[in-house]
């Protein structure tokens, strides 16, 4: 999740994110990490000009991942064999 403060205040936001695993939004960048308050919300303040690059989950989250079958149509009407790609939630 992008979040930019494009005006020359401080911008104070309440973030209820409504996502698995919610409690904690990850700073990307700059570790500014946000933790969830008992009432659902991110409290997060931004300096004047100020962006943030959030992502939901723990710091080392590696280990959440699952498996995507992918199937490619190679215009013959046969189907190649299916690749298990890993990815990130």
């Amino acid at each position: 999740m992008s979040i930019d403060d494009l005006w020359y205040k401080n911008a104070k936001l309440r973030l209820r994110v409504g996502a698995e695993r919610d409690e904690m939004l990850v700073e990307v960048f700059d570790g500014r990490h946000s933790h969830r308050h008992s009432d659902g919300q991110h409290p997060i303040t931004l300096e004047p000009y100020a962006w943030r690059w959030y992502r939901v989950g723990a710091p080392d989250n590696v280990l959440d991942r699952s498996d995507l079958a992918v199937g490619r149509h190679d215009g013959t009407n046969r189907t190649r064999p299916r690749q298990i790609v890993n990815f990130r939630v």
